[in-house]
């Protein structure tokens, strides 16, 4: 296969020395024939076929980091050097079982290898967990100055169309020692969230995953993990209203979760939206742990912290809560010594104060980005609460 570029060679060398991840860049159909015979475990992996391979290098975004997972657990991550495509992997997420090898050659209708054969084949890919990954493609994506490339899912179901129902014997198979365990894990999950405690809950929520594939062993993989998904979402919600959350924010959440897993098309996607979701609730559960604000004040101060970006107006706030204008606006200062327009401003400026010593951007570029349109009032906004224009904070405070 071609040589990498110059500019990945040194990054990509530490890499692969550390974690046995593999490096690829596909110039040439010499390079894509080469990586297709190297990879590909089963005939029916038709992604990996050179023609499909080829088709898939020329059509994928240019702007982001493509990752794909296939029905075999399969990850390869494509981007995008100086418009060469560099790939890397195929590397496993997860650790795989001879139970989960089986599991998944029954689930597929797979007859062409057995378990053991499969196990094999796995364990020459390295297993790199998707939270070290993500730190992994931090660092190549900051060496090489491509940080703002955007993420983008792919999941390639390419073994066939093999239904495979639920069936009720599934729950017959699993001992009732088992289902005490589960059950005792829920809860142990559902109290992490009313504590806030983000750490144990995605903890818990790792392994509620992995005994929630043992329940449904027949479904596919990702119809599996939507189940689970749905039922995590469900504890969650119960967890956080007995935290005090109030009704309208464990909507907002868990509705938006339930929306992206619908369309997601990988695990690893599934994943990163269900961690994103606990790491809503506990940040905010841990947050207001001393509030004494009410259902509706919390409420609105959270639409402010998620929609500071939008042309947001009191009357958008009010209507959003359901109730009127000049209540919302009397209750919010009578509970917080501001109006809900004053908090939107301080919001936007926080929030602008940060990029300012994080980042690059222009100013006219924050501005937009924290719902300011206009660059001279931002900088006139900025100066009223800080004492500094933009330019003078980014100066002195500049990281």
């Amino acid at each position: 296969m071609s040589e990498l570029p110059a500019k990945l060679a040194h990054t990509a060398k530490i890499i692969q020395a550390i974690f046995h991840l593999p490096f690829a860049c596909l110039r040439t159909e010499e390079d894509i024939a080469a990586y297709s015979r190297e990879y590909r475990i089963l005939p029916d992996q038709t992604w990996l076929e050179k023609e499909a391979l080829s088709l898939i290098l020329a059509n994928s975004r240019k702007d982001s980091m493509n990752y794909f997972e296939d029905a075999l657990r399969l990850h390869v991550i494509l981007f995008y050097l100086d418009g060469a495509p560099i790939l890397i992997g195929p590397y496993l997420s997860e650790g795989m079982s001879a139970g989960a090898c089986q599991r998944l050659l029954r689930s597929r209708q797979i007859r062409s290898m057995t378990a053991e054969d499969l196990l094999i084949r796995y364990g020459t890919f390295p297993v790199i967990p998707d939270a070290q990954m993500d730190r992994i493609s931090a660092v190549i994506l900051d060496e090489l100055g491509l940080s703002d490339l955007k993420e983008h899912y792919v999941f390639h179901e390419s073994l066939g169309d093999a239904e495979a129902g639920y069936d009720d014997g599934d729950f017959a198979r699993v001992s009732r020692e088992n289902l005490d365990s589960h059950y005792a894990m829920e809860q142990d999950y559902m109290r992490a969230i009313e504590s806030g405690n983000y750490s144990r809950a995605t903890r818990l929520q790792a392994q509620l995953r992995h005994e929630g594939a043992e329940l449904w062993s027949n479904a596919p993989e990702l119809d599996s993990l939507r189940i689970s998904a749905a039922v995590m979402r469900a504890m969650t919600r119960v967890a956080a209203y007995r935290a005090g959350m109030p009704a309208s924010i464990i909507h907002s959440i868990t509705s938006a979760a339930g929306r992206q897993i619908a369309l997601s098309k990988s695990a690893r996607e599934i994943a990163k939206i269900n961690q994103d979701m606990i790491r809503s609730f506990c940040e905010y559960i841990s947050s207001q742990a001393a509030s004494r604000y009410s259902a509706l004040v919390q409420s609105c101060l959270y639409a402010i912290s998620q929609d500071y970006a939008k042309p947001l107006t009191t009357a958008d706030l009010a209507r959003e809560l359901e109730v009127s204008e000049t209540y919302l606006i009397a209750r919010f200062h009578e509970e917080t010594g501001q109006t809900p327009l004053q908090k939107l401003k301080a919001v936007r400026i926080e929030r602008a104060a940060l990029l300012l010593v994080s980042s690059n951007e222009d100013i006219q570029q924050i501005s937009s980005r924290v719902g300011i349109t206009d660059a001279n009032y931002f900088t006139k906004l900025f100066r009223s609460v800080t004492g500094m224009t933009p330019r003078e904070y980014r100066k002195r405070n500049r990281i």
